[in-house]
């Protein structure tokens, strides 16, 4: 059936109104569709809004990891060299051990050297001058109190060791002049024994043997060393030139009278030491060798004196005088 037919047997109103409800189903699924478009782009954009946070929230996570990377790395880095340097500061420590366990055998403890002596010595200060420093038994067990350690020591012998037994200690110097009553050159006479080598030509009784050699080196007066610092305690272990020592140093000792701890080799330089000590302020405590009786010959001939300044800024306790019957 043709189109026109179909007019002809479909009344006019018949067709106009299905052409209007035609019109207005389309109208309403369209307008149902375009408010569904429009909800979809909506939905799309919120989607698409969330999907950029979350691509910004993953740019800062990955930024962040990129971050925490560089510090883990930049952290490895100074870790690595840290452990680097560790171990070599490990390694000098250990050298340093090593150097302090070779010389052992040669640096005894002052306890264990000479105890008898052992609450006469100051174990802090400022300048440690020691004379006759020998192997450096004093040099070596004080220089961790003392700022600045002065050892003078001319036998070369012992002077070798003196250097080893200080080499950890950077504060302590070491001085090849004997230090004497003048400054210029003298005889060193050398013993079997190089702790009992002396500048003195009269030496100590106590000496074993003869000299077996002799030696010119240089000395210097107490006098003429410049100290940088003040002088807080002289040991003197010169066998048997300690008067001159004392002579030489006359006014360094009055200028910073320092504590002083002399070993003395015969009566008489005791006798002189004491006199001229007293005369610079001082009072001294004699101190007697342990392994000598009052009937043997060395009782009066060999021992300490533990010479206290009678005043001084800082105010150190005086020890016990040295009393005139102690010498007769």
């Amino acid at each position: 059936m043709t189109r026109k037919a179909m007019r002809r047997l479909v009344p006019y109103r018949v067709r106009w109104l299905a052409k209007v409800t035609f019109k207005r189903v389309t109208g309403l699924y369209y307008r149902d569709l375009m408010r569904a478009s429009l909800d979809n782009r909506e939905r799309i954009k919120t989607i698409y809004r969330k999907d950029v946070e979350i691509g910004d929230r993953l740019q800062a996570q990955e930024d962040m990891t990129t971050l925490l990377v560089r510090r883990v790395d930049a952290f490895e880095g100074n870790l690595a060299r840290l452990v680097e340097e560790l171990r070599h500061e490990l390694a000098a420590q250990r050298q340093q051990l090593d150097a302090i366990i070779q010389r052992l055998p040669q640096v005894v403890a002052i306890r264990d050297w000479e105890p008898w002596l052992t609450d006469y010595i100051p174990v802090e200060g400022d300048t440690f001058v020691d004379i006759g420093a020998s192997t450096g038994q004093y040099a070596a067990n004080l220089a961790s109190g003392y700022r600045t350690v002065i050892a003078f020591e001319p036998n070369p012998q012992a002077r070798d060791r003196l250097r080893l037994s200080v080499s950890g200690f950077p504060n302590v110097s070491v001085d090849d002049r004997a230090v004497s009553g003048r400054t210029g050159t003298l005889k060193l006479y050398l013993f079997p024994d190089h702790a009992q080598s002396s500048c003195s030509p009269i030496h100590h009784e106590a000496a074993v043997g003869d000299p077996i050699g002799e030696l010119m080196v240089s000395c210097v007066r107490l006098d003429d060393v410049p100290f940088a610092g003040q002088v807080d305690f002289v040991k003197i272990d010169t066998e048997g030139a300690e008067v001159d020592v004392i002579a030489g140093g006359v006014n360094t000792i009055s200028q910073h009278k320092p504590r002083m701890l002399i070993e003395v080799h015969s009566k008489e330089n005791g006798i002189v030491l004491q006199d001229r000590l007293e005369g610079l302020g001082y009072q001294m405590e004699l101190i007697r060798h342990p392994s000598y009786a009052p009937e043997d010959h060395y009782w009066e001939q060999h021992y300490w004196l533990a010479c206290e300044p009678l005043s001084r800024e800082e105010g150190r306790q005086v020890v016990p005088a040295l009393s005139n019957t102690q010498l007769d």
